[in-house]
């Protein structure tokens, strides 16, 4: 799906509604952030936007490789693919980041909104974004030493012993506060 965008867009949404499912906010966040990478690589490409740093991306996802020779052929018909089709993607972005109690790279994803706002002068949205963005700014004073995150754990099999698992690796994310005893089960 790397090399169609309109169907790695459709492949992330579905794997945004599967992390919904277990409440895996900041991964919901992730595929949002990929879709709205795709479109501003495209509105990039087709001259449509010419005030976004690429770069922004990146620094909430450093591993983020939506970019570049991609064939974006029959993106142009999908709504995905406009400015507004981006800015929605950002702003679902934001919710789940905030769901997920990651209020830094919400602030950060308006970053790469505010521009647009400012240049086609949304007043309205501008103010309702700052004011959002005051908000996460108290949410992180007010609660920046209680947050908990999730850990994630690296699991590897080697060797004869473990036959068909043999050299397979796993990731596990253990939600906040997990318990010795639901572990160990």
């Amino acid at each position: 799906y790397t090399h169609t965008p309109v169907l790695r867009a459709q492949w992330l949404y579905n794997l945004a509604n599967f992390h919904l499912e277990s409440r895996n906010y900041a991964e919901i966040a992730m595929c949002y952030l990929h879709v709205a990478a795709l479109s501003a690589d495209f509105l990039i490409r087709s001259q449509s936007i010419d005030i976004i740093n690429l770069s922004n991306f990146k620094l909430i996802s450093p591993t983020l490789a939506e970019f570049a020779g991609e064939d974006f052929e029959g993106t142009s018909q999908n709504r995905i693919f406009t400015e507004k089709g981006m800015i929605d993607q950002i702003k679902q972005a934001i919710d789940n980041m905030q769901n997920a109690e990651l209020y830094e790279f919400a602030i950060q994803l308006y970053k790469i909104i505010i521009p647009l706002y400012e240049k086609a002068r949304l007043y309205q949205e501008l103010a309702n974004a700052h004011k959002h963005i005051e908000q996460l700014w108290t949410q992180i004073a007010l609660t920046n030493e209680q947050r908990l995150f999730g850990h994630y754990f690296r699991v590897a099999f080697y060797g004869s012993l473990f036959e068909d698992l043999d050299e397979f690796e796993f990731i596990y994310k253990m939600p906040k506060l997990t318990h010795l005893f639901e572990f160990s089960n």
